[in-house]
């Protein structure tokens, strides 16, 4: 019975991403294709920290993805969903057996989790994946710390950081997960260990960490990731009553952890996820995932509580289904929409750019391509489009010194002569109107 109420509800989730399969790639998803690219022929390229990103296991799955599939978005995506619904399993799991849900409770909770609309940029942007495999292995880390066994937890410990060290920060809320001194011990030297080897490494990089923290509109930030972690649209309400709901429901998870110690664990999770991402200066959908992953572990124990306490509460949870999927449901369909005009000009862009560097390199004369920057109207143009449309937040970047405001050079190059050639872009000279430089050919694949 359980088997195939997961397997419904999985459909239902497909059924409303239908169509994002045959979406191309957008903006941060460049870098991290062309990354993977150049990896094949210069591994040194996986531990490379560029600015203050050091994801050396998403660059590896990239590459992967890359020298089996190629640039085809289509694999990319499946591979996505397959990942999605793997680590919604997981979630599952911990929320009936670490938390000690009841397991019908638990699936109405990873379904309330997936249709939220705010979360959907983790499905339909490949970049922002790295959020979800560095979930993937925090839940698998957090089931073996859960059972004692700490060289798993340690290895899985490692593995989600090499993924997005963001997830750093869920660790922290494991010390609120009842264990022995031994796995508390285990747990702090963990953490600090990370800590010291991720200054050392950003010490030796020859990359400049940027950072990110900005404390302006801190308050309605707050609010806005508070309300679309719930599945609540902000502008519903007005911002003094949102505070009012903030601090109420804060209030309430106090009172709630003095009753039951198993809501600090969600309670930390949910809070700590949510003034993080409140200190990034731009809100895009994929910074509200893990804080909606600690809401809907907070709402599974208070639902498993309600359930205990009224027996005939099934009907309740099926109407909270219902009503999740059918709200949800038009707002996702326009996300697919708004990914795949973005995807459809990037596609068009890049067959343009393919054309125009294939005409002026010849990989025997070794001669000095010029890129021109071109105009950014075109970008803006789309860019202006989608946030008429009137849909989610999205990160929109028009490129500085890029060209057309859509990819830098050591980007395009890869992207644009492979599978002939794996291939990197060196910049010779920079001018207002382009970019001088040398294509050098790592690797040319056989025919």
């Amino acid at each position: 019975m359980i088997t195939g109420f997961l397997i419904l509800l999985f459909i239902l989730i497909i059924f409303s991403y239908y169509g994002a399969q045959s979406n191309y790639f957008f903006s941060d998803d460049f870098e991290w294709l062309s990354r993977g690219i150049i990896s094949q022929s210069n591994p040194l390229e996986i531990i490379r920290i560029k600015g203050r990103d050091f994801n050396p296991l998403f660059i590896i799955i990239t590459s992967i993805l890359i020298k089996f599939f190629g640039l085809s978005p289509f694999f990319f995506r499946v591979f996505i969903f397959i990942v999605f619904f793997i680590t919604m399993y997981l979630l599952y799991t911990i929320i009936s057996r670490v938390l000690k849900v009841n397991d019908y409770i638990a699936l109405v909770s990873i379904f309330l989790l997936s249709m939220n609309v705010y979360v959907s940029e983790i499905l339909l942007n490949y970049s922002a994946s790295v959020y979800l495999f560095a979930f993937l292995f925090f839940l698998i880390a957090l089931y073996y710390y859960n059972k004692g066994k700490y060289p798993f937890f340690i290895l899985f410990f490692i593995v989600s950081l090499l993924f997005k060290e963001v997830i750093f920060l869920g660790f922290v809320t494991f010390l609120f997960v009842k264990r022995e001194l031994k796995g508390k011990i285990i747990l702090i030297v963990s953490l600090l260990s990370f800590i010291i080897a991720r200054i050392i490494l950003q010490t030796g990089s020859s990359s400049n960490y940027t950072s990110f923290i900005s404390s302006k509109f801190l308050l309605i930030k707050i609010y806005f990731i508070f309300s679309r972690s719930i599945n609540i649209n902000p502008y519903s309400t007005p911002p003094l009553t949102g505070f009012i709901i903030i601090i109420l429901f804060f209030i309430a998870s106090v009172f709630l952890i003095i009753k039951n110690k198993n809501y600090i664990f969600p309670f930390s999770f949910f809070y700590i996820y949510l003034f993080f991402f409140s200190l990034f200066p731009k809100l895009s959908s994929r910074y509200l995932f893990l804080p909606a992953v600690g809401f809907i572990l907070f709402l599974s124990i208070i639902l498993n509580d309600l359930a205990e306490k009224y027996k005939k509460t099934k009907i309740f949870f099926y109407l909270l289904i219902i009503i999740s999927f059918l709200y949800n449901l038009p707002l996702i369909k326009k996300e697919v929409q708004d990914y795949k005009i973005l995807g459809d000009f990037s596609k068009h862009f890049i067959e343009k750019q393919k054309i125009s560097v294939r005409n002026s390199f010849h990989a025997s004369s070794g001669n000095n391509v010029f890129l021109r920057k071109g105009e950014y109207e075109s970008i803006k143009k789309i860019y202006r489009l989608i946030q008429k449309r009137g849909n989610l937040p999205k990160l929109l970047p028009v490129r500085k010194d890029s060209i057309g405001g859509v990819i830098y050079p050591e980007d395009l190059i890869p992207i644009v002569l492979y599978p002939k050639y794996i291939a990197k872009w060196e910049t010779l000279k920079q001018t207002k109107n382009g970019y001088y430089g040398k294509i050098v050919i790592l690797n040319r694949r056989k025919s």
